[in-house]
């Protein structure tokens, strides 16, 4: 059962990479950053359908909201964006959701 939570994970992981790769490309015209974006769009399905195969859809889609989280934090490192309050409070919002969620899934 792990691979599939592994498969979920590192679907979030390379939609927010590709999210980040993109911005990048859009920043500094560089076409590698482009054809790395693409790259990690097209991995995300496809694991995203191995982790379907054991974990119920709505918790597939409703995890894929870690990964505007992700695109947050990994922004802040890579690209040098500033974390403000509304943010911060983006982000507790949507931890807010994915705890109720799991709360009703017990």
């Amino acid at each position: 059962m792990w691979i599939y939570w592994l498969a979920l994970s590192v679907s979030y992981i390379v939609t927010a990479i590709g999210q980040v790769t993109y911005k990048l490309f859009s920043l500094k015209k560089n076409w590698s950053y482009l054809f790395w974006s693409i790259a990690f769009f097209v991995i995300a399905p496809f694991t995203s359908y191995v982790a379907l195969k054991k974990i119920p859809v709505g918790t597939v889609f409703i995890g894929a909201a870690t990964s505007q989280v992700l695109i947050i934090v990994m922004s802040y490192y890579i690209l040098k964006e500033k974390i403000t309050r509304d943010h911060l409070i983006s982000m507790a919002f949507i931890l807010l959701g994915l705890f109720c969620f799991s709360l009703g899934n017990q």
